[in-house]
């Protein structure tokens, strides 16, 4: 709720002609700015952190009072609303995993996962059971994530042993089992399932999981994740879109490190081991193929590649019909800083490495992109235009996106973000859709450059001859799922979309 109502402070603010608020919009931008950068650096102390903090919060807390037409993100919603917006066929999931607390001795007890089931005639709580410390359950979803992934070197070296599809599939059973089976009876045969999820569900790929019979929940069901119930009653801003923008293989700038080959699109913390974003041929091909795809059918759009593809043109597109960022994605664990002179790589460090250090809290500062020069932003210089190359999750919210029917982060991980039980993931998708987007397509794990850009094709091929976002990418997964050489759920369980797009 405080995301939303930051972002609509910040779209209503730059609607504003009033000097004052206009000036205050361009201090919170340049704060948030420098606290992307300060975190990322390493090199800004926590007390220094928490005062730029303090300070957008002001900023914050200053136009929400000044400008009137604040509402939308305070506006009540009742269940009630909910029912008469959901068609027949459709049913809202809405999952939440809490703790359960003695009552009298107030100890917490074991953490449970409940749903919230409604359609047009029911709205009803299931509970899914006992998780104790959410295990099963997390142990499921961990040793399915871990086992979905190519067997890598260091993986090897670690000692992991990569499970067999059939093996796979099994763990996909259970987790269908476990977490699937006690709603279904309360499903009523509904085609369309909304999911809200909470906690580890974030990083669950539902529409992978199986039932006895091998057949993939996606197969079963049109699954649309949402970040709230609310989205399902307020409507999309609606604003009049520009060109497209495609924002693809940019150049990360000198290594500093022997240059290393890489096909599959990694996380920050591993490149960080490196020092480098290592280049990635493959989003030119696929950036390449989409902007000629949006030739073909007359929908206009401009290609940003290599030294174009950079923070300050993403941060002056505005409201792009579509905007699609092919690069590096990232998202840092909540790690300990460690006061040294190498404090740059503080966030390789182990959680249990420094007990006495302080956390980074802010999780907005701890995802992002990587565009162009983004290897010297990792060294703490900025371009001439005062940018990092690094657009963090923060940044993202300053973005003018209103209008937006899709944003596509076509890089790693774009869709993992803080788990925090009751409060959902704050990531790239979320601040995305916060900035405007309906609908955010993003990843769950490393993609493969080669199945990246024949998803994305097949899927831009459906979405721009007219087709609903969701329902491209559920026609695609499934293509993929029919298909003898990316069947696997490797190639397709990772993209997953949240938000009611344009035509839904």
């Amino acid at each position: 709720m405080l995301l939303r109502i930051n972002s609509e402070i910040t779209t209503l603010s730059k609607k504003n002609t009033n000097p004052v608020i206009q000036k205050q919009v361009e201090k919170l931008k340049q704060l948030r700015n420098e606290l992307a950068t300060s975190t990322l650096s390493g090199k800004v102390k926590k007390e220094q952190l928490n005062s730029l903090e303090e300070e957008i919060n002001d900023a914050e807390m200053f136009l929400s009072q000044k400008i009137t037409s604040f509402k939308r993100s305070k506006t009540e919603i009742i269940p009630k609303q909910v029912q008469q917006k959901l068609k027949p066929q459709q049913v809202l999931v809405d999952f939440l995993v809490y703790t359960e607390v003695d009552l009298q001795d107030k100890h917490h007890k074991q953490k449970q996962v409940i749903a919230l089931i409604v359609d047009t005639e029911q709205i009803k709580l299931v509970k899914i059971g006992s998780l104790g410390e959410v295990s099963p359950l997390m142990a499921t979803i961990k040793t399915y994530r871990e086992n979905v992934e190519p067997l890598t070197q260091k993986k090897y070296e670690q000692g992991i042993v990569k499970l067999s599809p059939k093996e796979l599939s099994r763990v996909a059973q259970q987790l269908y089992q476990q977490l699937w089976q006690p709603l279904e009876q309360h499903l009523n045969n509904k085609k369309t399932v909304y999911i809200i999820p909470d906690g580890i569900l974030h990083l669950l790929p539902f529409k992978a999981l199986q039932n006895s019979q091998g057949q993939y929940l996606g197969q079963q069901y049109q699954i649309t994740r949402l970040a709230s119930a609310r989205d399902i009653v307020l409507p999309p801003l609606n604003a009049k879109t520009n060109e497209s923008a495609i924002f693809a293989n940019p150049n990360y700038g000198k290594l500093t490190n022997k240059t290393t080959t890489n096909t599959t699109r990694t996380s920050l913390q591993d490149l960080l081991k490196q020092n480098v974003f290592v280049a990635l041929k493959g989003t030119q091909i696929e950036g390449d193929a989409i902007y000629k795809l949006m030739q073909q059918s007359k929908q206009p759009a401009k290609l940003y590649v290599q030294q174009n593809a950079t923070e300050l043109q993403i941060s002056q597109v505005k409201a792009p019909k579509i905007l699609h960022i092919a690069t590096h994605g990232f998202y840092l664990e909540n790690i300990k800083p460690k006061e040294n002179k190498d404090s740059r790589n503080f966030m390789l460090r182990g959680e249990n490495d420094f007990k006495k250090d302080k956390l980074i809290d802010n999780p907005l500062t701890r995802s992002g992109l990587a565009f162009s020069s983004a290897n010297l932003g990792l060294q703490g210089k900025k371009q001439a235009d005062g940018t990092d190359g690094i657009l963090t999750a923060l940044e993202v919210l300053a973005l003018n996106l209103e209008g937006t029917e899709l944003v596509t982060l076509s890089a790693c991980e774009t869709g993992v973000g803080q788990i925090q039980v009751g409060e959902g993931v704050y990531s790239l998708n979320r601040a995305f859709q916060e900035a405007g987007a309906k609908a955010v397509l993003s990843t769950l794990w490393n993609i493969s450059d080669n199945g990246t850009q024949k998803f994305m094709q097949s899927f831009y091929q459906r979405f721009l001859n007219g087709i609903s976002a969701q329902q491209s990418l559920q026609e695609t997964q499934m293509e993929f799922i029919q298909s003898e050489a990316l069947q696997d759920p490797y190639y397709w369980a990772a993209f997953v979309m949240t938000g009611i797009d344009a035509n839904n």
